[in-house]
C-alpha cells in the first residue's frame, strides 16, 4: 500500500492488473489449444493411416486378382495393371511408413510389407512362368503354392493393423474429447478466476482510493472549519476595530471642534487684551497731558480711578476668557487622551494618528500652562489696580507695571492662539487619519466577510465530497 502514493498509480493498477489476469488466461487457453491441435494432428494422422491401409489393402488385391487373370489368359494390359498395382503398392506404403507412429504398428505394418514381398516374389515367378509358355505349370505351382497362405496371412495382418488403427483412433477421439472438456473447464476457471480476481482488486483499489479521497475531504473539512473559526474571530475583532476607529473619529471630530472654539476664544481674549493695552497707552498720554497742562492731582486720581475701573472690568474678561481657555486645554488634553487610547486599540493603523494626539496632548498642555501664567497676571494686575486706588502715589509707576503685564499677558494670549490654531491644524490631520484608517477597516471588515463566505463554500464543498463517498 505504500508504494501506490497516487491515485493515478492506483487507477492505473485497476486497469492493468485485469488485462494481465486476461492475457495469462488467454496464454493458458493458447497452450490448451496447441495441445488440441496436436492431438487433433494426431487424429488426422490415424484417419490418414486407415485411409492409406485402405488403398494398400486394395493394391494388394489388384496384385492377386491381375496375376490370377495372367494365368487364365496373357495379356499385356494385366500385365501392365499388375505393375501399376506394385507402383502404387510401393508409393503407399512409403506413405505409410511415414504416417505411421505408433510402435505395435510399425511391427505389423513391417510384417505386412515383409509379406507383400514373398507374395509379389511368387506373382512374378507366376507371370515369369506364362511368359516362357509354361501356363500349366504355372497354375499347378499357383495351386500347390503358398499364395493362399500370403494372401491369409496378408488379410490378418490388414485386419490386425486396422484394428489397432481403430482403437488408436478411438483412443485419440476419447483424447481430444477430453482435451476439449479440459480446455472448457480451463476457460471457465480462468475467466471466473479473473473475473474473481478482478473483483477483488478493484474492490480493494477502490477502498484504497476512497480511503485516501475521505481522508483528504475529511482534512479539507477540519481545515475549512479552523479557517472559518479564525475567520470568524477575525470578522468578530475587525468590526471592534472599525467601531473603535468610528469612535475614535468621532472623539476627534469633537476635539477638533473644540480646538476651534479655543482658537476662537483665544482670538477674542488676544483683542481684548490688545484693547487693554490700548486702553493702559491711552492712560498714560493722559497722564502726560495733566501733567504738562498742570490738572489738579485730585482730578488726575479720579480720571486714573476711571480708568481703573475700566480696566477692572476689561481683566475680569480677560480672566474669564482665560478660564475658557484653561477649560478647552483641558478639554483638548482628555480627548487627545482618549485618542491616544483608540489609537493602541486600533494596533498597527493606529500608530501615525496616536503620535499626531501625543503632540495635540503637548500643545494642550502648553496652552494650559499659557493661560495659567495669563491668570496669574492678571491675578497681579488686578493687585496692582488695588494698590492703585488705595495709593495713588504710586499710580504711574502701577500703571507701568500694568501696561508690562497687559504686554505680557497679550503675547501669552497670542501665543495660546498660535497654539490652538496649531492643534485645530493637527486635529484636522489625525481626522483624516482616522478617515483613512476607518475606510481600511470597513475594507478589511469586508474582505473578511467575503472569506468567510469562501470558506463556507470550501467546507458545504468537502462535506457534498464526503457524501459522496
Amino acid at each position: 500500500m505504500g508504494k501506490f502514493t497516487k491515485l493515478r498509480v492506483l487507477i492505473l493498477a485497476g486497469y492493468l492488473l485485469p488485462i494481465l489476469l486476461s492475457f495469462g488466461s488467454s496464454i493458458i487457453v493458447s497452450i490448451k489449444l496447441t495441445s488440441l491441435k496436436e492431438m487433433t494432428d494426431r487424429l488426422n494422422s490415424s484417419r490418414d493411416v486407415a485411409e492409406q491401409m485402405g488403398r494398400l489393402s486394395f493394391n494388394i488385391s489388384r496384385l492377386s486378382k491381375e496375376v490370377r487373370g495372367y494365368l487364365l489368359e496373357k495379356n499385356e494390359e494385366t500385365a501392365e495393371n499388375f505393375d501399376r498395382a506394385w507402383q502404387n503398392f510401393q508409393e503407399t506404403s512409403a506413405a505409410l511408413n511415414n504416417l505411421i507412429e505408433d510402435p505395435e504398428q510399425q511391427a505389423n505394418f513391417a510384417e505386412l510389407l515383409a509379406k507383400v514381398d514373398e507374395l509379389h516374389d511368387l506373382d512374378a515367378q507366376l507371370i515369369n512362368l506364362v511368359n516362357n509358355d509354361e501356363r500349366s505349370l504355372a497354375i499347378e505351382t499357383w495351386k500347390i503354392g503358398k499364395g493362399r497362405e500370403f494372401a491369409d496371412e496378408i488379410a490378418a495382418l490388414l485386419e490386425t493393423i486396422r484394428n489397432r488403427d481403430e482403437e488408436i483412433v478411438k483412443e485419440k477421439v476419447e483424447e481430444q474429447k477430453e482435451a476439449l472438456d479440459n480446455l472448457r473447464i480451463v476457460v471457465w476457471s480462468s475467466t471466473g478466476f479473473s473475473l474473481l480476481a478482478a473483483l477483488t482488486i478493484g474492490f480493494w483499489i477502490v477502498s484504497i482510493i476512497v480511503s485516501k479521497i475521505n481522508m483528504q475531504a475529511t482534512a479539507i473539512a477540519t481545515a475549512a472549519n479552523e479557517i472559518a473559526t479564525t475567520v470568524e474571530e477575525q470578522e468578530r475583532v475587525a468590526m471592534q476595530q472599525a467601531t473603535s476607529v468610528n469612535q475614535t473619529t468621532t472623539s476627534m471630530d469633537e476635539l477638533g471642534t473644540s480646538s476651534q472654539q479655543s482658537a476662537e476664544q483665544a482670538q477674542a481674549a488676544s483683542e481684548a487684551a490688545n484693547r487693554v493695552l490700548i486702553l493702559a497707552s491711552n492712560k498714560t498720554l493722559t497722564q502726560e497731558e495733566i501733567v504738562s497742562n498742570k490738572i489738579s492731582l485730585k482730578e488726575q486720581m479720579k480720571e486714573v480711578q476711571r480708568q481703573i475701573q475700566r480696566l477692572s472690568e476689561h481683566l475680569k474678561q480677560i480672566s474669564s476668557i482665560t478660564n475658557a481657555a484653561s477649560d478647552l486645554a483641558n478639554q483638548t488634553n482628555m480627548l487627545a487622551l482618549n485618542a491616544s487610547v483608540e489609537a493602541v486599540r486600533a494596533g498597527e493603523h493606529g500608530k501615525g494618528f496616536g503620535v499626531v494626539a501625543a503632540e495635540i496632548r503637548k500643545l494642550a498642555d502648553r496652552s494650559r500652562q499659557s493661560a495659567e501664567k495669563i491668570s496669574a497676571l492678571i491675578i497681579d494686575i488686578q493687585n496692582a489696580t488695588n494698590s492703585t486706588v488705595a495709593v495713588t502715589e504710586e499710580g504711574t509707576k502701577a500703571v507701568e507695571n500694568i501696561v508690562e503685564a497687559i504686554n505680557d499677558v497679550a503675547l501669552n494670549i497670542q501665543q495660546i492662539s498660535l497654539n490652538a490654531k496649531q492643534q485645530a491644524i493637527a486635529i484636522q490631520q489625525v481626522v483624516d487619519a482616522m478617515n483613512s484608517l476607518n475606510i481600511a477597516a470597513q475594507e478589511s471588515a469586508t474582505g473578511i466577510a467575503q472569506t468567510k463566505t469562501s470558506t463556507q463554500q470550501l467546507n458545504q464543498t468537502a462535506g457534498n465530497l464526503q457524501s459522496m463517498i
